[in-house]
């Protein structure tokens, strides 16, 4: 995705480092992949090539993915080499490890099933040495798969001052995917090629990192204008000290030159990103999954940098196809520099100190509840570092029940707090209970709470018009603003009428489309099959598709009547072959999310008021609805019965969605973040 950095969030326009600061960076940084550090020697070769090279002497720190089983440096060759396998190759080290795992499982430290990062072990020897990115003069990364150069990329960005070290990735990769090419150009970062062949020892990468796409052979002479596009360089060259590694392989070859790459005399990248630090619910199969992804997108589109922080406060263990699972989920929906996903800590220290904070303000309401039973999650050690360290310039918060945990870590800053909903009305809606008193607390109660606590945030966005009404009796209307953030989805094409009907319901799995979906089976459904007989079309009866994990939680009585789908990671497809959207919502706070998404896929709808809360009142008023239970069943009749009442209802839609992007959220999503930039 293009990056506009001049029309995004206000620029951090860096200037030019002080001599003394650049004096200061002594340091360089090396990191092998599997592939390289296979073989012992070609690190120690690479390593050597490039302290020979730069005249000023530099302290070099090696991270390799696996055990450095190559030749020992003297001590005054100024290299320290940490490797996932051991750092020391000492009996202290596996004692530590030992330790560390004893503490974990009597409940001392953060157990590793309660918890996961998009950072492996090397990956975080990476990341703590990229803590002091100031002292950094380059980082050079040897890998078989560009993907994961970007990734030791994004971290140097993270932790840059003002401007990142030389970034250079060394790669005997054929190609580069494109879009892993334009973000490795985005970042600043050198790709060079290396001249030593390994297909046949390359170790393949994790599934969430795949290795890119070869070009197809034949491609002839626009295939290699292409390939020679992706590189810093068009020939290949070889990296290895002659003394050390001697290759007939590389005989002609040229040497690569690092004073051209990363020499002293060269100016340092400059660091115009912004690094948002992101904190949300671990949501991501339902309507606030997309939004997230909405969100995410704009941000990587005003060439910002995410942390992301994702949290599911119970005690169920994060097994490791779950947590591989959404490793990858989460890289190609929100695509986060870092991602933490957290579940209910088990670290006995950790839950003392928040019991000790339950007692001190105990949760007497159901707001306070939420709140701190989304405290527990864990916080492992690596991460609050890596949040302290951070250059961060923007902090997002989603839903006000993370702020209690996110205390400590947005540390006094200003923040932006999506409110999403109003809990309380939820709470009321649901018919939630008080943990201690047992019985439900009084609206306005909840309300008042609920706004106390939203109201630490110097700037809050509501999805839903109405519901910023009501803060504003609480909150300074200039701190308030009516975001929603449009998913990009392209309109799907007219069709004709299946045979039979398609018909089509998403509802992801909670109490709210409990009700609604209890509501259309036992009230519209008698209704709509009535009507059919009445008029003779029992041909025209429509098969309807219900998706969504409601579908696991619905007894059978209710999913017989359905075609049910569960999760469906890509509702495109889904709704290029419905004829008609149901929006039967009856209840529910904030904003229905899959109300958005059937008006910009522009498909005739019929749907309740419900469905079309806190949306502009023009945008409610073009794409109509009908609240009772027999007028919603005859207007599906109507539109099932006429192609011309289907055309009128794609042009309402259609409508809706104009009227809805003509509103400019992301403008205002612009003026709210550059408002709390730090």
């Amino acid at each position: 995705m293009p990056r506009d950095d001049t029309n995004g969030l206000a620029a951090l326009v860096p200037a030019a480092e002080p001599l003394a600061q650049q004096q200061s960076r002594h340091r360089l940084l090396l990191v092998f992949d599997e592939n390289y550090s296979r073989n012992g020697y070609v690190v120690f070769a690479a390593i050597r090539h490039v302290q020979r090279q730069l005249a000023v002497p530099f302290d070099c720190r090696v991270v390799v993915r696996g055990k450095y089983d190559g030749p020992r440096f003297g001590w005054g060759e100024r290299v320290r080499i940490r490797s996932r396998a051991a750092v020391a190759p000492g009996m202290e080290r596996r004692l530590g490890d030992r330790l560390r795992r004893k503490l974990a499982r009597f409940h001392v430290l953060e157990a590793a099933d309660r918890w996961t990062c998009n950072l492996g072990a090397a990956e975080r020897l990476v990341l703590r040495e990229m803590f002091d990115a100031a002292r950094l003069h380059a980082v050079i990364v040897f890998t078989a798969d560009p993907a994961y150069g970007l990734t030791i990329a994004r971290l140097a960005h993270l932790y840059a001052d003002r401007l990142v070290p030389h970034l250079v990735v060394v790669t005997p990769a054929g190609a580069i995917d494109p879009a892993t090419a334009a973000d490795l150009r985005w970042l600043r970062v050198r790709v060079l090629r290396d001249a030593r062949n390994m297909p046949s020892r390359l170790v393949p990468p994790r599934e969430s990192q795949p290795m890119p796409p070869r070009l197809p052979e034949g491609g002839g002479i626009t295939d290699l204008l292409a390939v020679s596009s992706m590189f810093d360089a068009s020939a290949p060259f070889s990296f290895l000290d002659p003394e050390s590694f001697p290759s007939h392989d590389l005989r002609g070859c040229e040497t690569v030159c690092w004073l051209d790459w990363i020499g002293p005399h060269l100016p340092l990248p400059e660091r115009v990103r912004h690094v948002v630090l992101f904190f949300r619910p671990d949501w991501m199969a339902c309507g606030s999954g997309t939004l997230f992804e909405s969100v995410a997108h704009w941000f990587r589109a005003q060439g910002a940098l995410l942390i992301d922080v994702a949290i599911w406060p119970y005690a169920v263990k994060l097994r490791p196809e779950e947590a591989e699972r959404k490793l990858i989920e989460e890289q190609d929906s929100i695509g986060a520099a870092l991602y933490f996903s957290l579940r209910c800590s088990n670290s006995v220290p950790y839950l003392l100190r928040r019991l000790a904070a339950t007692v001190c303000w105990a949760p007497r309401s159901i707001i306070r509840q939420t709140l701190a039973l989304h405290a527990r999650a864990a916080k492992p050690h690596i991460m609050r570092e890596a949040i302290r360290r951070a250059r961060i310039t923007h902090i997002y918060v989603n839903h006000y029940f993370t702020l209690d945990f996110a205390r400590d870590l947005i540390a006094g800053r200003t923040f932006f707090l999506d409110t999403h909903d109003i809990q309380a009305v939820n709470h009321v809606h649901i018919g939630a209970r008080n943990r201690l008193t047992r019985r439900g607390d009084r609206f306005t109660r909840l309300l008042r709470e609920e706004m106390s606590l939203a109201a630490r945030a110097a700037q809050l966005g509501f999805v839903n018009r109405d519901e910023m009404g009501v803060a504003a009796r609480f909150i300074p209307a200039d701190r308030l603003s009516f975001i929603i953030p449009l998913p990009e989805i392209r309109a799907c094409p007219p069709k004709a009428l299946g045979r039979p009907p398609q018909l089509l319901i998403v509802a992801s799995n909670n109490r709210h489309n409990e009700q609604n979906l209890h509501w259309f089976a036992g009230q519209v459904l008698p209704a709509l099959g009535t009507l059919l007989r009445q008029s003779g079309q029992q041909s025209m009866a429509p098969q309807i598709h219900l998706c969504g994990e409601i579908c696991s939680v619905l007894p059978p009585t209710v999913t017989r009547l359905f075609k049910t789908h569960g999760f469906v990671p890509d509702l495109r497809s889904v709704y290029e072959a419905t004829d008609l959207v149901l929006l039967p919502v009856v209840a529910g706070a904030g904003l229905a999310i899959k109300t958005l998404e059937a008006l910009l896929y522009e498909k005739p709808v019929v749907a309740t008021s419900h469905a079309l809360r806190g949306l502009p009142n023009e945008v409610a008023a073009a794409v109509g609805y009908e609240n009772d239970p027999g007028a919603f069943a005859a207007a599906i009749v109507r539109l099932l019965g006429s192609q011309e009442s289907r055309d009128r209802s794609r042009e309402c839609t259609r409508l809706g969605a104009r009227l809805l992007r003509e509103q400019r959220f992301y403008e205002r999503l612009k003026q709210a973040m550059d408002a709390v930039r730090l």
